[in-house]
Parts: C-alpha cells; sequence; structure tokens
C-alpha cells in the first residue's frame, strides 16, 4: 500500500497517555496533538501537518511504533473546493 499522507503515526512504541485535541480539530502543523508515554518519559506528538484531525486511537491503549493513531486532512481551500461554481448561473425566464 502506498504511505498515506495523511496518517499521523506513533513515533515510538508506548501508552498513548492522552490527546490533547479533539476529535475533528482543526489543527496547526507542529502543534502538540496527544502525548505518549513510553519508559517513563513523556513523548509529545506533533502533527505532521495542518488540517482536520480524525482520533483513530482510545488514550489509555498501547501503541506500536508506527501504529496510525490519527489523521489529518488537509482543509479544502480555494478553487478544489469551489468546481460545483464552474457551472453557469441558472437564468429564470
Amino acid at each position: 500500500a502506498a504511505a498515506d499522507q495523511n496518517a499521523l503515526r506513533a513515533p515510538l512504541a508506548g501508552m498513548l497517555a492522552h490527546w490533547r485535541i479533539e476529535n475533528g480539530a482543526e489543527v496547526e502543523k507542529g502543534q502538540v496533538v496527544a502525548m505518549m508515554d513510553a519508559m517513563k518519559m513523556e513523548t509529545a506528538i506533533p502533527a505532521h501537518r495542518s488540517g482536520v484531525i480524525t482520533l483513530l486511537a482510545e488514550a489509555g491503549t498501547f501503541q506500536q511504533a508506527a501504529n496510525v493513531i490519527a489523521r489529518i486532512d488537509p482543509i479544502e481551500t480555494g478553487a478544489s473546493s469551489h468546481n460545483a461554481g464552474q457551472a453557469k448561473p441558472e437564468t429564470k425566464a
């Protein structure tokens, strides 16, 4: 399978201690979205891109390294979301 550009992966094996954001939140690249505990060390998990986050793992669960714990989908901006606008305006006779 191709690498999923939107997948946020656990950087190491450990406990997903807690999420810092709500499911569906808009996040900025580099923003800390979760904390993991591994060998009594807390590790901050930053968003790898900006967009809308979908949480896929429960806080308090053990995650293997590289597990996908969330997805961050880029926010549609500009022309890409307005393709429907290409239609001609309706003219009422």
